[in-house]
This record gives structure tokens, sequence and C-alpha cells, in this order.
């Protein structure tokens, strides 16, 4: 779909950095508004953040550490509209990665430097998800959480609080009170690691999935590790909207959904959906567009064609169209809903 070029020598904004973002935003807003489809030319960003020039050190130190410049070309599934970039990185990379950025942010995934308006947006994002995910689950007790890189844990305090046991699994290595963390990642997860009983009534894995690198084996994680009654819920951000923003950091995301690309995901897994919806939601204090699911395992033998009426595969098309090439209409009410109305309209705290 798109073309991006980096280079070793990208650098870091200085003081006009702000004013480079500013008229980079209203560039990207002018030109999805007019254009409103992929750029056929090759796209560059030579001026970052200090973020984006850390994630530029991973790309030139950790994932092509003899090149001096590199290029990534966009693709999408024709088959389900999932979209990536290619050369693709491998899971050992993002390994590496994850292990390069912990030490230099040891809090990772956490909450350092959020101001009180993230921490309280990421609170009531956690009593969000409770609420969800309770109706479907037994009330029988108390329930074993599994959140898979959920950073601290920031969104198990809910069910902390209602007296659940909660578990982690991140590379962050300080989880908030109440959390008890297993390991880095799907590699460290053994009996040595954790010798409890190794289903779980719930796993959270909220802004994870677009980081990931093979999919289809993380979400069998999911499956082999809850209990048959258990429940999956997974939300990511939905990023997709004339092409992919991927000029300023490469390294973050390496994975953009649709919303019918992630049922499917869940579904040639072995999964049965039980809900899934698109809004506008926060992430901290930021406003954006999310899918969510939420999923329980099939019964044996229901396979892939398994789920909530409606929902199987072979009804689920490629819905990436409307998103590489939206009207001007849809951009519109999308920027007002993720840039004008959050400045208007206060989040209200759980009742």
């Amino acid at each position: 779909m798109e073309t991006f070029v980096y280079a070793r020598t990208d650098h870091l904004g200085g003081r006009a950095l702000p004013l480079t973002l500013f008229w980079r935003r209203v560039k990207t807003a002018g030109r999805t508004l007019l254009l409103a489809r992929p750029r056929r030319r090759p796209v560059a960003c030579r001026s970052v953040s200090s973020y984006q020039f850390l994630r530029r050190k991973v790309l030139f130190e950790v994932w092509f550490p003899t090149a001096e410049t590199t290029t990534l070309t966009s693709v999408h599934c024709t088959a389900c509209g999932f979209m990536a970039y290619s050369p693709r990185p491998t899971e050992q990379e993002v390994s590496a990665k994850y292990a390069y950025l912990k030490q230099v942010e040891p809090d990772v995934g956490g909450q350092a430097g959020y101001d009180s308006r993230a921490l309280r947006s990421d609170l009531m994002r956690a009593g969000r998800v409770r609420d969800r995910c309770m109706p479907y689950l037994s009330s029988g007790g108390a329930l074993r959480v599994l959140d898979y890189g959920g950073g601290n844990g920031k969104l198990l305090e809910p069910f902390v609080a209602g007296g659940h046991s909660c578990y982690l699994i991140d590379y962050n290595d300080n989880p908030v009170s109440g959390v008890t963390k297993i390991c880095d990642d799907v590699g460290g997860f053994t009996r040595d690691a954790f010798t409890g009983d190794e289903a779980f009534d719930l796993i959270i894995c909220s802004h994870v999935l677009e980081h990931v690198s093979d999919l289809t084996s993380l979400v069998n994680f999911f499956r082999r590790h809850l209990d048959p009654s258990g429940v999956l819920y997974a939300e990511v951000p939905q990023e997709i909207w004339a092409g992919v923003r991927l000029e300023a950091d490469p390294v973050t995301h390496v994975n953009f959904f649709t919303r019918n690309s992630l049922a499917r995901l869940s579904l040639i897994n072995g999964f049965e959906i039980l809900e899934s919806r698109q809004e506008v939601a926060t992430y901290g204090a930021a406003a954006l567009e999310v899918l969510w699911i939420l999923a329980r395992p099939a019964e044996r033998g229901g396979g892939a064609s398994r789920g909530a009426p409606g929902m199987a595969v072979v009804d689920l098309p490629a819905d990436v169209g409307a998103l590489l090439y939206p009207s001007r209409k849809a951009t519109l009410r999308r920027t007002y809903e993720l840039s004008l109305k959050p400045r208007f309209k206060r989040p209200r705290p759980e009742r």
C-alpha cells in the first residue's frame, strides 16, 4: 500500500519540534480529508520526538544493525483486511526490542510520567473492562485473572479490589499492589515460573496484539490456559485511515486490525465470539478508536466455523477498503470524535 524510508541520520527535532509536529498534524489531516487514500510516493520523517528517536535506535541498533537506511512497505490481506508491513520482524526481534527498551525504560507499559487526568482515565478504563467481562464469568467466588502484556497491571486493580487472584505477564518488573508477576512473555511461562493451577477464568489482552509478531502462537496460548468456561478480552487500536502512520515510528506497532480481522483471528484459533464492538475510547489521557472482543474457547470439535450468529469465518470479508479510502464525511466525523469532542466532554467517574 505505502512505502516508508528511514535513515540512521534521522534526528531529534529539538526546540523546533512542537511547531514541526503541529504542521505535520495539519498536513496529515488536510491530506486525509482532501485525498483520503494511501500515499503513492515514499514517505520519510527525518525529525522525530524523543520517544520516536528511541524507537529509531531499536530499528537501527537491534533490527537492522548494519544498515544506514531501510525501507518498509505496508501490505494488507485481501481475505480479511489485516494490515502489517514487510519485511516483518520475527518473534525473536520483537523480544529483543523489549529487552532493549527495558534497559532504558524500566516502567515500560507503566504509568511513569502520567498526570492525574491520565491516571484517572486509566482507572475508568480498568472499570470498563471489568464491567464488560463480569457478566460472562461465574460469580461463585474468587476468579483467576491474567493480564498479558498489561504493563504494571493497572487494568487489574478493580479485580484486586474485588478479591480476585490477579497475575501479570509483562516486561514491567513493578506490578501494582495485589498483582503477581509470572514472567516477561510466553517463552518464560513454565511450571517453574508459575506453580499454580494454569487455567485462568479471564485473560485480558489489551493493546498487546498490535505489538506481537507471532499472533497465532499467542492466541493459542490463551486458549490452552483458559478454563473451558473462561473468557478472553482482547482490545486493539483501530489505526487504519487512508493508510497507516508508520513514518515516525515503525517499531511500536507491527499489526493493524480491522473489526473483521480481529474477529477472524479469534475464530480460526478455536474461540467463539461472545461480543464484538468498535468505539472511541481512551488510553491514558488520549482518545482513540478501538476494537474489542469477548471470546470463549469453542467446544471441542467446533473448529473455526463456530461463533456468535453471523460471525462464522466465511461471513467475515475484508473490511479494509472503507478505511483505506474513507469518505470525507467519515473523516470529519472521526476527526470530531477523536480530536474535538474529548476537549469539551470530561470523562465521568465510574459509579
